[in-house]
């Protein structure tokens, strides 16, 4: 019913059945839960802990796929939640780990000030001009805005 309500591209909605399949195959097994509405904060926290410790295979999971999978089950809670599938507030209860290589620069407001200057003296409307521009009023990250040059 999930990924039927979601109106996201098929690559998304991949990604979110194969992360939400471990979810349910974990309920279904050392979970031993048959129904989401007795799913609680403490079950999510030990899905998380026995679905993403090191196996006997020595398989080892990067911070990146279980940051995914529990961001996407916090989106999954949150949907069931809406539907009274789970309890209330369950989906504020998925802890992630915070993402790897990440930055958090900022340009000052006056360096911005110059190079969009700039921009408007020399280069005015150009493809930077109009670049900067974008990023600078809305707020985004450098890699929020793909381009191709």
């Amino acid at each position: 019913m999930y990924l039927k309500a979601r109106d996201i591209a098929d690559t998304t909605r991949r990604a979110h059945s194969r992360r939400i399949r471990r979810l349910v195959r974990w309920c279904e097994g050392e979970g031993e839960i048959d129904n989401t509405n007795d799913l609680i904060g403490r079950d999510v926290h030990v899905f998380k802990i026995e679905e993403f410790a090191e196996k006997e295979d020595g398989t080892d999971y990067s911070k990146e796929t279980i940051r995914s999978t529990m961001n996407t089950t916090r989106v999954f809670l949150r949907w069931c939640e809406s539907i009274d599938a789970v309890s209330q507030g369950l989906s504020e209860k998925v802890q992630s780990p915070s993402p790897e290589n990440t930055r958090d620069e900022t340009v000052d407001r006056t360096l911005a000030a110059n190079i969009l200057g700039y921009l408007a003296t020399y280069e005015y409307a150009s493809f930077r001009h109009c670049y900067v521009q974008l990023l600078w009023h809305a707020g985004l990250r450098l890699g929020g805005l793909t381009h191709s040059t």
